[in-house]
């Protein structure tokens, strides 16, 4: 805690640290730079009785695979503990995440997800049906990340899908989870627009796929998103991606279809995924719940904002 105003000068590392100073009972975000430098609170406005918190949110583990770590594995042999994640365990507090539930599906119960990602720091918004745009709107100015879960019929008027657009367009994280035939409603709409990008089809799953190797057709390859994995579940019916341009293939499935992918380009990242069941399907399968707060960390895109806020 601060009890004076004055210049203070602190060096942290910005790859993996954020600066969070709380006035007032209200927290007020010091973002972070490139590169590692030298900060001068009093550039900021530092008052008396200000509280200044130094968090690390990106692990030391971050893009590298299980076996490059040292640890106890689990039975899937992916290395156990929060902190081989991605992003580290209370990292990401005062960001939110808002989810767009649209399937109706009576098993799309996605609380196990929510409660990991509340481990992280995250809140979480959830709609479970489509809301009134302005409200839509409103709560998507206060998130980092969307996540739009489809449905087998599109819901989305043009003002929601423009508003996800500009959404994505800022900068702001986008995760588009589609399934098996016909799930896939929304998810298409969106990808089409965005990132030229679709899926299609249904392809019988059910398993678990190991990092990928040239002479494989599947498997996942590794990346920020696959820190601490050795093997992955597929889900159990899939859909298969068609990428566009800009898009960068994951994971591979084991019929050898493309069931995850990702695009990051100009401060922009999305996820485009074909197995959304395993959002509530086998949650404790292959590396399932790492992989889904890797994708909430990486979608929330730090490292790409240089402002101060």
């Amino acid at each position: 805690k601060l009890l004076v105003a004055a210049t203070l000068v602190f060096e942290f590392d910005p790859s993996k640290c954020r600066l969070i100073l709380t006035r007032n009972n209200s927290q007020l975000y010091v973002k972070k730079r490139r590169s590692i430098e030298l900060l001068t609170l009093s550039h900021f406005g530092v008052e008396s009785g200000d509280t200044l918190h130094l968090i690390q949110y990106i692990s030391d583990a971050a893009g590298k695979a299980s076996s490059d770590l040292r640890g106890k594995v689990d039975k899937f042999g992916n290395i156990v503990g929060a902190e081989y994640d991605y992003g580290l365990d209370g990292g990401f507090t005062g960001l939110k995440v808002a989810v767009l539930q649209l399937c109706t599906a009576p098993e799309c119960n996605i609380s196990l997800p929510t409660a990991s990602l509340h481990q992280k720091g995250f809140a979480v918004h959830m709609w479970t049906s489509v809301p009134d745009l302005q409200e839509f709107q409103r709560v998507l100015k206060e998130c980092c990340q969307l996540w739009v879960i489809s449905s087998h019929s599109n819901q989305l008027t043009h003002g929601h899908i423009e508003a996800i657009v500009s959404f994505f367009q800022e900068g702001k994280g986008l995760f588009l989870w589609g399934d098996n035939d016909p799930w896939y409603a929304e998810a298409n709409l969106i990808g089409k627009q965005i990132l030229s990008t679709t899926m299609f089809g249904s392809v019988p799953g059910g398993k678990s796929v190991p990092e990928k190797t040239d002479a494989a057709a599947s498997g996942f390859f590794q990346h920020e998103l696959t820190t601490g994995l050795k093997t992955l579940f597929e889900g159990i019916t899939i859909a298969t991606i068609v990428p566009g341009p800009s898009v960068k293939p994951l994971m591979y499935g084991s019929a050898g279809n493309l069931v995850t992918a990702y695009s990051d380009e100009e401060g922009r990242r999305c996820i485009f995924d074909g197995g959304f069941t395993r959002l509530f399907c086998n949650w404790d399968e292959a590396g399932q719940p790492r992989f889904v707060v890797n994708c909430a960390a990486w979608l929330a895109n730090l490292e790409s904002i240089l402002s101060v806020e």
